[in-house]
């Protein structure tokens, strides 16, 4: 299977959790590196999710690691989901227990 760009996955998590019944949005932040790609939220969780490319080795930047830390030790949820599987094992994780 070829790798997908970072774009598709990004589009394959949000219609996933759409699906799901999720608010999710794409997220581009002007004024600051580091932030994650993509917010959801439901019931009142809600969780910032950095999205890499299929076959990311490098993962997240130094920018990206740096604001998910900073995000997390103000209480929010913060995950990176690298690739059409991990997407998949993600949307699978959420809806456990439903």
């Amino acid at each position: 299977m070829p790798k997908a760009r970072e774009a598709y996955v990004q589009s394959k998590l949000i219609d996933g959790l759409a699906q799901r019944g999720w608010w999710a949005r794409k997220i581009t932040s002007p004024s600051r590196n580091g932030i994650p790609d993509v917010v959801c939220a439901r019931d009142g969780r809600v969780i910032w999710i950095e999205v890499k490319r299929d076959g990311d080795r490098k993962g997240p930047t130094r920018d990206e690691i740096r604001e998910m830390r900073v995000m997390s030790e103000h209480g929010l949820e913060c995950r990176v989901v690298t690739g059409r599987d991990e997407v998949n094992e993600f949307l699978t994780e959420i809806t456990e227990g439903e």
